[in-house]
């Protein structure tokens, strides 16, 4: 079997129906997802049960040090006159709203680059700008799926998950930022349990 067949096709149909509307993945020809597909890394056999990105959330978060610091510079420019800095007041206002807007498209990128996968065999993380990189694991060598939630995703009801292997063969897959973590550990944990006794996923 190949991705690219009807059945993967199919497939990949059923991971949108598996998600909520705020985290719906497009399945386009540049999406991660999409590129996972043409390059056939699902076996055969191999039953996508979930597919999740970080929340809109992911953005902020990973850029707030450098907004920050943009807001600082504008507001320089807003508050203090020519005789206290060096050069036009409008250059800092431009520099600060130039840099915050570059983090914030740099970090948009990064969050539609970003794709966590659940299959009947494995968890994968799926990254990458301009490179796609695979982090995997088989459910069978998962030890076990611990929320390490910082105070500021439980503000705002997000979470995040690490899914420690079993040994150091394979990379830990940390789902950062996401809604509804207690429901997709619920989900891991049952696709685990399911993996160790040999059972067939169940039909949602």
């Amino acid at each position: 079997m190949t991705a690219g067949d009807s059945k993967g096709e199919r497939r990949g149909e059923a991971v949108v129906a598996h998600v909520s509307a705020d985290n719906a993945l497009p399945l386009n020809a540049t999406s991660p997802f999409s590129q996972l597909i043409s390059r056939q890394i699902f076996q055969e056999g191999e039953i996508i049960e979930l597919a999740v990105r970080p929340s809109a959330w992911w953005i902020i978060f990973r850029s707030w040090q450098t907004l920050l610091f943009a807001a600082v510079v504008a507001l320089a420019g807003v508050t203090f006159d020519e005789s206290v800095l060096p050069g036009r007041r409008s250059t800092y206002v431009e520099l600060g709203l130039m840099l915050g807007l570059a983090r914030l498209m740099w970090a948009t990128v990064k969050w539609m680059s970003c794709i966590y996968v659940l299959t009947n065999m494995r968890v994968i993380t799926i990254t990458g700008v301009f490179s796609v990189m695979v982090i995997e694991c088989p459910l069978r060598r998962l030890a076990r799926v611990r929320a390490t939630t910082p105070v500021r995703e439980r503000i705002v009801l997000l979470g995040t998950l690490e899914l420690i292997p079993m040994d150091e063969h394979f990379a830990i897959n940390v789902w950062q930022t996401i809604r509804h973590p207690d429901d997709v550990q619920r989900k891991i944990r049952a696709a685990i349990s399911r993996a160790n006794q040999g059972t067939p996923p169940v039909a949602e």
